[in-house]
């Protein structure tokens, strides 16, 4: 009987967790609503940087920092605007009402902590920006250019 009970226990709690994490989502999930961020190939590309570039400095093995210095990009002003342009499209959300301003606070963290870790790694998970069939740019997975784990930057 005593059995029978821990595991009835077990079941519940796994589907209130399910039910959980299929209403609010899961915490590495965090695309804000009706928002949608800038990714760093568009910061780059307004600093001269182009495709071409780009798409081989992702070949290369290299990670972002080191791009960044063999481009004279300046890597903490980069950062910078990406973490202040996030965080103004953050308070509008806060704004709006669409999100609480603890939300906000636990993407930025997270945003930052997401920066350290991508930009000093040559293995990727955010974004590409593949020639794809999907008329929008975002192409189809393959060469590490495809979708991922999404706005990680």
């Amino acid at each position: 009987m005593m059995r029978k009970t821990w595991i009835f226990g077990i079941l519940v709690v796994l589907v209130l967790a399910g039910t959980a994490f299929a209403r609010y989502g899961s915490p590495m999930n965090l695309q804000a609503n009706n928002t949608t961020f800038k990714h760093p190939i568009d910061y780059l590309l307004e600093k001269g940087v182009t495709f071409e570039e780009y798409y081989q400095w992702r070949q290369s093995g290299k990670t972002m920092s080191e791009f960044l210095q063999s481009k004279k990009i300046n890597e903490a002003d980069l950062k910078d605007q990406i973490l202040k342009d996030r965080t103004a499209a953050l308070d509008e959300l806060v704004k709006a009402g669409e999100i609480s301003k603890e939300e906000r606070d636990a993407r930025i963290v997270i945003w930052k902590e997401n920066i350290g870790e991508n930009w000093n790694s040559t293995e990727f998970q955010g974004l590409g920006c593949g020639q794809g069939r999907q008329g929008n740019g975002s192409g189809r997975m393959g060469g590490g250019m495809g979708r991922g784990r999404g706005n990680r930057f």
